[in-house]
């Protein structure tokens, strides 16, 4: 991969980090950023805490303190989608990139993310690669790796519909900064809140940015690895998750108002 340069004061890539009381993971997460090869005048991580009551606050004081490229700030409404929200408002680069607090990233994660924002034709309006699971205790027979991990296979390539316009997950994926101003931020009715599964507000996001901008740029190298409980790996937890991502798919796809009011009191 050829070097990026730049000459401006701004970084190219905002790295935004959510985070709800999950201190020892969000430790891992903020290791794998400081350990990136895009060098540190290039990109800035936003840690945004939604409210946390463990010691979420000293993790993150431990790399601001030690690192000028990190920035931590708080979010009191309860929701992942307001705490992407803020991170969006309060980040200074072209590009902003978000990873789940209980993911890793691979080294060079964030330069092969701007190395696609500059050097692919036509010019994505997103970018996203894969997300691989990693887990603490030994799954169960019947459970298997392809229930945690989110791909489009292994060759770089745009994605092609009629799947491409639910985009990327929330845990590996960058988009243009600009764009989020031109057709709205994410969905503050959709999304996790506290410790409440909820789902949608990413594939909500990406169906609207897909109708204008439908270039959304797949890398199998941008990868990360996401954090996989034990609870996780239960028949009841994973019948669940595919019942709230319906219920979430009704959501996003309706287009009577009155329908969607239907599905708000549902969800």
């Amino acid at each position: 991969m050829e070097p990026i340069h730049k000459n401006m004061m701004k970084p190219y890539l905002s790295v935004i980090v959510c985070t709800y009381n999950r201190a020892g993971l969000l430790k891992q997460c903020l290791l794998s950023l400081c350990g990136q090869t895009l060098t540190s005048d290039k990109f800035e991580v936003i840690i945004v805490d939604n409210n946390s009551t463990d010691s979420t606050y000293q993790v993150s004081s431990l790399f601001t303190e030690q690192y000028k490229h990190f920035r931590y700030v708080t979010e009191l409404n309860q929701g992942l989608s307001y705490c992407r929200n803020t991170g969006i408002t309060e980040a200074d680069g072209e590009y902003i990139a978000f990873i789940d607090d209980d993911a890793k990233a691979e080294s060079g994660w964030a330069e092969k993310i701007v190395y696609s924002f500059l050097n692919v034709t036509p010019a994505p309006s997103a970018v996203g690669g894969q997300i691989l699971p990693f887990y603490d205790t030994k799954a169960p027979r019947w459970f298997k790796d392809e229930y945690e991990t989110r791909s489009w296979g292994e060759h770089q390539t745009f994605l092609q519909p009629p799947r491409a316009q639910h985009g990327f997950s929330g845990s590996n994926c960058a988009v243009r900064k600009n764009f989020f101003k031109e057709i709205g931020y994410f969905n503050t009715e959709l999304g996790m809140k506290g410790n409440k599964l909820k789902l949608g507000e990413e594939a909500d996001f990406f169906c609207r940015l897909y109708r204008k901008h439908p270039f959304f740029w797949y890398d199998p190298a941008v990868k990360v690895h996401h954090y996989t409980p034990s609870w996780k790996m239960k028949t009841f937890y994973q019948l669940k998750r595919q019942y709230i991502s319906g219920k979430a798919s009704a959501y996003i796809h309706q287009s009577d108002i009155s329908s969607k009011k239907f599905f708000k009191k549902l969800y």
